[in-house]
């Protein structure tokens, strides 16, 4: 070691002199389909990185983050420099982690190291080929170690068990397996996750107790008790929940329920799946003598409703929008519920009719 020379060590190399050409890539179906996995890859890692970096520097000074103008900046950077025959760029680890320790406030140190940059290849390109490949490995891993947060990893190992399974998984597959393969491992496992916890159900009854007080409550199998069955469903509306909510609904229509009421206000999206469910459930109500009533409804699902045809099916008194008092939907379904009832039943009041059961109303 000790009788080691200047010349024996791995330097950079040669270094091309200049600024590169315009140039039209040349691509064939072929050669794109061999550079599509690699491509999608390094766009995943340049998206990572970028965030990463910024959000691991932000955490110091407190600077806001918008990933989406980062993305966008960044693909359209890629974009004019594939013209230039330039390599895939993103936001670096180390000319950002060293910008802060040097001090660099704003985005104008990114400018003054492209001006650096440019500088070496068009004055220093012969002299910066000796630079080893050592001393920038030493840079590469001291900063690398002050961008880990070490008292994050503790309080997520005992926080959430399934994102420090991700991360360990990730980081398995990145040193066994090729860099490509270790982010898609990464993200399929992120989304995997995601869907497991989206894909949960959240329907409740909400019972009214006294006045205009409601009390959330678990949906159990009275069957026969109610006539009328308030339900409230939340959360993401997808093909993950469509079987179970297909299978819930089912079990409503066989309890003998004249007029169910599902509000809607909680739910943040409904695909095209979920439509279909409520199409189907509305249609089977409406066979054997019942109605439903959709309350709670925001602007953007009516619009939904009204072009899938669900408003023209259950009509367009049973489908209630959202107002600005407290249940005020939910109090406007329970007096079109009455009305239901009060024409094709009796005239007696829906609160004597219900009077003698368990709970009165469920959301």
């Amino acid at each position: 070691v000790w009788g080691l020379r200047w010349t024996d060590l791995p330097c950079v190399g040669a270094m091309p002199h200049g600024f590169p050409g315009f140039h039209l890539p040349h691509l064939t179906w072929a050669r794109s389909e061999a550079l599509f996995g690699g491509a999608l890859a390094l766009a995943m890692i340049g998206m990572l990185e970028s965030v990463s970096i910024a959000k691991s520097i932000a955490t110091h000074t407190g600077a806001d983050i918008n990933a989406n103008q980062e993305f966008f900046s960044q693909g359209l950077t890629n974009f004019i420099s594939s013209f230039l025959n330039c390599i895939p760029g993103s936001g670096s680890f180390t000319r950002s982690a060293l910008d802060y320790a040097a001090g660099a406030e704003t985005r104008f140190a990114a400018m003054l190291n492209a001006i650096f940059v440019a500088c070496i290849f068009l004055f220093f390109g012969k002299l910066a080929q000796f630079i080893p490949r050592a001393t920038l490995a030493g840079v590469l891993f001291v900063i690398a170690f002050g961008l880990i947060d070490w008292s994050y990893i503790p309080r997520m190992l005992r926080v959430n068990r399934s994102d420090a399974l991700v991360c360990a998984a990730t980081l398995l597959a990145t040193l066994f397996t090729p860099l490509e393969y270790a982010i898609f491992i990464g993200v399929f496992l992120n989304i995997g996750l995601f869907l497991r916890k989206a894909s949960r159900l959240h329907i409740a009854e909400m019972v009214q107790t006294d006045g205009e007080r409601f009390q959330e409550m678990p949906l159990l199998d009275r069957a026969g008790l109610k006539r009328v069955l308030l339900l409230q469903v939340e959360g993401d509306l997808f093909f993950g929940v469509a079987d179970e909510l297909q299978d819930r609904l089912g079990e409503v229509r066989r309890q003998g329920v004249r007029v169910a009421i599902l509000r809607l206000k909680r739910t943040h999206m409904l695909d095209s799946t979920v439509l279909h469910v409520l199409e189907q459930f509305v249609r089977a109500m409406k066979e054997h003598g019942g109605e439903v009533i959709l309350c709670g409804v925001r602007t953007e699902l009516m619009s939904v409703f009204k072009a899938y045809g669900l408003v023209t099916l259950c009509g367009p008194l049973n489908v209630i929008e959202t107002g600005d008092s407290i249940f005020g939907s939910v109090k406007a379904a329970l007096i079109r519920a009455r009305q239901i009832l009060g024409e094709s039943i009796d005239v007696q009041p829906l609160d004597a009719r219900l009077g003698h059961e368990s709970f009165v109303y469920e959301i």
